[in-house]
């Protein structure tokens, strides 16, 4: 008998195929990942730049002849030349080296005051009181020595284009070959160090009764902080009702101190009346949201994952950069186009409401809690952490910059009032329409209600005879009650308080 022997086929292990198979499929799928990871490079395809641009010639309107963007950047560097070469040989100052800057004019008592102290002598290491002092006037010297030869050197011809502007769109790069967020704007603090000086203007101008100098000082400085709101970033914003509101506060000061004759209050407002138009608050949040726009597209490659390596960079953390190898974990991140989505949304719902009235806001939900709340402390949201501002702060201060100016202009027309008829008015009403184009409405008040005024039945303690103020974040009428810093009553912790417009800062 012949026996035959026949193999059996190996028994099949679906359970173990499926594992080795999906095991497979997960090695494949993790060296994909890495191989993404390792190579993952940024697609910018928007030139944002280019967009802003095309936003800021559209609200401006005018002509491209008209701009004058050459005119503030040649105000810059003229004014960089004259300071860079202010020296006193005697005493080694140097004006440009020093902190005073132009406030040595206008704050000199106090910065005497401060640099005699021992804490100051002893942390400037200076020589001697004496030496400090000598320092000090010679700063103040060659301030004045810089003032005095802004006309000839061309400064004041370019404050008065810049004044009669109306047009002034700041070139920007291509954000396709440089982050947005990489666009520098040196002229910024530039233009505050002029503004201090057209203020130190204004104190020279006063103490002389030079008048008409000094409405064109406040005039340039008003016209750069109009200029500076027709840009497009927020800190634009910012440093332009900035800088209109040191030298409103300069006239406030003067008129507390009775300097100021009526042909020149007059003058200053005419110059408010000029150097009225502004950009309406909304305007540079398109800014705001390109930038978002933009860093998506920097830091998400062409699959539109996240690329971590390059976050820390932007966070100036790490100036060289993670190795790409952390680019794997950005599955857990949302994707680009997710970020687009948050970005667009957020400022969408944001723009009506900072351009509405604050007795609007006061009442209405802020529409963009819930998206804040969604990224704060949440690991998952790095560009917008980086990117969204602390936008309640710069609501707030454009609020009272705005307040300031109508306020000043109120109170100047009462001043006016007071000087061509030797008494106050009874009502605000009675300054309307000769000294008023018509009733200053209270913006912090219900939306029709005056700025309220009120008569003193004798001069208090600050020589005033009357108040004017507004009733503030709590819209109630608190008889004029200040609060210990003024700016307090225009936020919920001033409650019980009001703001006070004919009242020194100080």
């Amino acid at each position: 008998m012949m026996l035959h022997c026949q193999s059996r086929p190996g028994r099949f292990r679906p359970v173990l195929t499926m594992v080795l198979v999906l095991m497979v499929l997960f090695l494949v799928w993790l060296g994909l990942e890495v191989f993404f990871a390792l190579t993952a490079k940024a697609n910018p395809t928007v030139d944002y730049g280019a967009k802003m641009m095309e936003h800021a010639a559209a609200w401006q309107g005018g002509d491209e002849a008209d701009d004058v963007w050459s005119s503030v950047i040649e105000l810059v560097d003229l004014h960089q030349g004259l300071v860079g070469g202010l020296a006193d040989e005697e005493s080694g100052t140097v004006f440009a080296d020093y902190q005073w800057g132009y406030d040595v004019i206008t704050d000199y008592d106090e910065l005497l005051e401060e640099l005699v102290s021992d804490e100051f002598l002893v942390t400037n290491e200076y020589e001697s009181e004496e030496h400090a002092v000598a320092s000090l006037d010679a700063c103040r010297l060659l301030a004045i020595e810089s003032l005095a030869s802004w006309e000839n050197s061309g400064i004041i011809a370019r404050l008065d284009r810049i004044a009669s502007g109306t047009r002034a769109v700041r070139p920007l790069p291509d954000t396709t070959q440089t982050m947005m967020i990489n666009i520098l704007l040196p002229e910024l603090s530039k233009h505050r160090t002029i503004a201090k000086g057209l203020r130190a203007q204004m104190v020279l101008s006063r103490e002389d009764e030079d008048w008409a100098t000094y409405a064109r000082a406040f005039e340039h400085a008003m016209a750069i902080g109009r200029i500076e709101t027709y840009q497009i970033t927020l800190i634009d914003r910012l440093v332009g009702i900035a800088i209109r509101a040191l030298v409103v506060g300069q006239v406030r000061e003067d008129l507390l101190n009775g300097s100021l004759p009526a042909e020149v209050l007059v003058m200053l407002d005419d110059v408010m009346q000029r150097q009225s138009k502004l950009a309406p608050m909304s305007y540079p949040f398109e800014a705001e949201r390109a930038m978002g726009l933009d860093m998506a597209q920097w830091l998400h490659d062409s699959r539109g994952r996240l690329m971590l390596s390059e976050v820390s960079v932007v966070e100036g953390f790490n100036t060289a950069g993670r190795h790409p190898i952390v680019n794997v974990a950005s599955i857990a991140y949302p994707r680009k186009r997710a970020t687009e989505k948050w970005f667009n949304e957020f400022y969408d719902s944001l723009g009506p409401w900072v351009d509405s009235p604050f007795y609007e806001r006061r009442t209405a939900a802020y529409p963009a809690r819930d998206m804040e709340m969604e990224i704060a402390d949440n690991w998952r949201y790095p560009i917008q952490k980086m990117l969204v501002p602390a936008f309640g702060r710069a609501v707030s201060a454009n609020d009272q910059s705005m307040l300031e100016e109508r306020g000043l202009r109120t109170y100047m027309a009462i001043e006016r009032f007071r000087m061509n008829t030797g008494g106050l008015p009874t009502e605000l009403g009675e300054l309307v329409p000769e000294y008023l184009a018509q009733p200053t409405i209270d913006p912090y008040g219900d939306g029709v209600s005056l700025l309220r005024y009120k008569l003193l039945d004798q001069p208090d303690e600050f020589g005033r005879s009357y108040l004017l103020y507004s009733v503030g974040y709590d819209n109630s009428d608190n008889d004029g009650l200040p609060s210990e810093e003024a700016s307090e009553a225009l936020r919920k912790a001033g409650e019980g308080t009001d703001f006070v417009i004919n009242q020194s800062r100080d």
